[in-house]
Parts: structure tokens; C-alpha cells; sequence
């Protein structure tokens, strides 16, 4: 267990290497909690404006202020890092990214990619979802060592059976094939 990273641990110990190239620019963070606190108290010779947080608007935290997305536009802010998880990063992106890029503001996740890239790559792939056929599928699981699926409503709806009833069928069937299932 010694060498489990967490993934707080990881951007945080890459942040200096990924957001080097925006050192110099005016930068605003998307958010006031614990990701944010963490950013502004790690990196102080970064150059940071403000906060946004169109809900907490008007605090201070660590002597920034916390302003709304449509004042931070009128501070000619150059780059915002959204301080959340990947999955929330682009929840929010959906959220504002639009406006940002009227603004011409750059969006990074807390990794450093471009938030309008990846946004694009997403709804790229979703669109080609439906049309992937079985050849694609099984080269795809080919090419990998680990397959994982999310099987409630997402492999498989059902409405016959419950979910954990899947499960009991699915632990039938490998224990009458031999294969023991340890938890």
C-alpha cells in the first residue's frame, strides 16, 4: 500500500511540470474548495487573480477574491484551471466553456489539457458510440489487459432482473465453469 498514489497526490505533485507554460499569464481558478486551497497554498509564484465561484462570490480565501464567471471576464484573465475531479471538470466545462472561449480564455482540467480539446475528443467519440461494430469492439479489447464495465444501466438495462441478481447469476455461472470468486 506504500506505493498507492491518490490522484489529489499525483496532479498535485505534476501541477509545477504541467502549468509551466502558463506561469506568466494572468490565471483564475474555477472553484473555492479543498483543490483550490491546495493550489493557491502550493503555488504562490504563480500568477493568480481571483477565484470563481458564481456561488460563494464575494469571500476572500487566502487573500484572493472569489468573483463570478462574468466579473473574472473583465479582469482580461488569460487561462482557468478548474479545481475538481476530471468527470466534474467537464461537467463544468459543458457549463461555461462557450462563454470562455468568446472570452478568449483557455480552460485547463487539473492535469493541464485543454478543456476544449478534450470536450471536442469527447463528444467526437460519443457520436461514433453507436457505429463501433464488433470487429472495433473486440480489436479494442485485444489492444488492453484489463476490460471493465459498469453493467447497471450502462452495459445492460433490465427490467426482469435486479441488479444484484446479476450478480448472483454471473457468480452461478463462473462457480459452475470452476471459477472461484474471492471478496
Amino acid at each position: 500500500e506504500g506505493n498507492v498514489m491518490l490522484e489529489k497526490d499525483y496532479w498535485i505533485n505534476n501541477f509545477d511540470e504541467t502549468f509551466r507554460k502558463i506561469k506568466g499569464k494572468k490565471i483564475a481558478i474555477y472553484g473555492s474548495g479543498i483543490n483550490a486551497k491546495e493550489i493557491l497554498n502550493r503555488f504562490s509564484d504563480y500568477n493568480f487573480v481571483c477565484l470563481v465561484d458564481d456561488k460563494a462570490a464575494g469571500i476572500y480565501i487566502n487573500g484572493y477574491a472569489v468573483i463570478t464567471l462574468k466579473e473574472m471576464f473583465g479582469l482580461d484573465v488569460d487561462c482557468l484551471i478548474i479545481a475538481a475531479r476530471t468527470s466534474s471538470a467537464e461537467v463544468v466545462y459543458q457549463r461555461i466553456g462557450a462563454e470562455c472561449r468568446v472570452n478568449r480564455v483557455n480552460v485547463y482540467n487539473l492535469y493541464g489539457k485543454d478543456m476544449y480539446t478534450l470536450h471536442a475528443d469527447i463528444i467526437r467519440k460519443k457520436a461514433n458510440y453507436g457505429r463501433t461494430g464488433e470487429e472495433f469492439a473486440k480489436s479494442a479489447i485485444d489492444a488492453h489487459d484489463v476490460i471493465s464495465f459498469d453493467l447497471d444501466n450502462t452495459l445492460f438495462v433490465s427490467k426482469k432482473m435486479k441488479i444484484f441478481e446479476v450478480f448472483q447469476e454471473i457468480e452461478k455461472q463462473l462457480l459452475d465453469q470452476g471459477i472461484n470468486i474471492y471478496y
